[in-house]
């Protein structure tokens, strides 16, 4: 598995050819290559610095199969996007590949 930090909250993880990516924010000027490159997306909260719309918006529009997961503020924002924005609370279990988020902290 390889973990890329960038700037402020962003991180990437990647395995087997999938791709995580965690709170693609305002404070990262990649977010939205980040998205579109994505197998999932995961928004912890809706602070700017790890949610920035409308990269997160750009990315879904470039990348058709990239799946978003946030808490329900997130999905309000941006849609369900035809169920690719998915709502997450705490302790669900969110596998996509190789990656899988878990835990009570994951939303």
């Amino acid at each position: 598995m390889q973990l890329t930090k960038y700037n402020h909250a962003t991180v990437v993880l990647e395995q087997d050819g999938a791709s995580l990516v965690i709170d693609p924010g305002s404070f990262t000027p990649e977010s939205a290559d980040l998205v579109a490159a994505a197998t999932v997306v995961l928004v912890t909260h809706e602070h700017a610095d790890h949610f920035a719309v409308d990269a997160i918006r750009a990315g879904l529009e470039r990348n058709a199969d990239v799946v978003v997961h946030g808490p329900a503020s997130v999905v309000e924002q941006l849609g369900d996007q035809d169920g690719r924005v998915r709502t997450v609370t705490a302790g669900d279990t969110v596998a996509s590949g190789t990656c899988a988020p878990s835990g009570p902290d994951v939303a």
